[in-house]
């Protein structure tokens, strides 16, 4: 996450754990992509490279541009969906319970293994991305290495702009940091606030135009998959840099 592009590279990273089938976008999210799309075609892009960019159908960007036209931004604004209407009744719920043979744990089949990876990333308003891939949880041992690795030839100071998760903030990762006599400076967002990290991008990218956009084939490695839509986004600096339009993260460009 970027506080400074004046002192590249000044980067965005944070941990995310990727499932070969969902990952789910906060309201917040959905909506700056909603609003930075239509901005892009409002000052003169081609729909066809935004919708390629962000992963879009051409029926979501349309609806979108209507929506804006009529309403404004406002319009593009996430709103409270009060649900569908209940089929049963508050009596009838009470009387629903799981079944199975008597004597016997119901069982419900599956499809198959269910695979996980998980992986770091960082990027800046320039283009530039990096991005490791692994297994297992993120503690304060693996970030110090992946911040070795990620600090690997740079020349200039690096501003990184991460979250509060326990790893980022251990005693360990902080002596590695002072050890670095300034070449590194971790900067941590508030609670909770995927909206200020253009990195959530990065993801959201995926969402519509990666790994859980297609579904696994037969044996297929799922780490081999991630590792391959990374690799695609590290090739098109241009989307990446097109991570950077949202409101909420001009504060990057400065």
């Amino acid at each position: 996450m970027s506080l400074s592009e004046s002192n590249l590279p000044s980067c965005q990273g944070i941990k995310h754990q990727i499932l070969a089938q969902k990952r789910t976008l906060d309201h917040r999210t959905s909506e700056i992509i909603r609003i930075m799309a239509v901005r892009r075609v409002q000052e003169g892009e081609a729909s066809s490279v935004v919708m390629k960019n962000y992963g879009l159908c051409r029926t979501s960007i349309y609806r979108w541009l209507r929506a804006a036209k009529v309403g404004g931004e406002a319009a593009l604004r996430s709103r409270k969906h009060p649900g569908p209407t209940p089929k049963l009744t508050d009596k009838e719920k009470q009387q629903v319970r799981t079944w199975g043979a008597k004597g016997q744990t119901p069982v419900v089949k599956t499809s198959g293994q269910r695979q996980s990876v998980s992986a770091i990333s960082a990027v800046t308003a320039r283009g530039a991305f990096w991005y490791s891939v692994y297994t297992g949880r993120l503690n304060a041992t693996r970030f110090v290495e992946f911040l070795k690795a990620f600090m690997r030839n740079r020349r200039r100071p690096v501003f990184l702009v991460i979250d509060g998760l326990p790893a980022h903030k251990a005693r360990l990762v902080a002596a590695y940091v002072q050890s670095l006599e300034g070449a590194l400076e971790l900067h941590f967002l508030p609670g909770y606030s995927p909206d200020l990290n253009p990195d959530e991008f990065v993801w959201n990218h995926l969402r519509y135009h990666g790994t859980t956009k297609t579904p696994l084939r037969k044996n297929e490695s799922l780490r081999n998959r991630v590792e391959q839509n990374l690799a695609d986004i590290q090739c098109s600096p241009k989307l990446v840099r097109s991570f950077f339009r949202a409101s909420s993260v001009a504060y990057t460009m400065h």
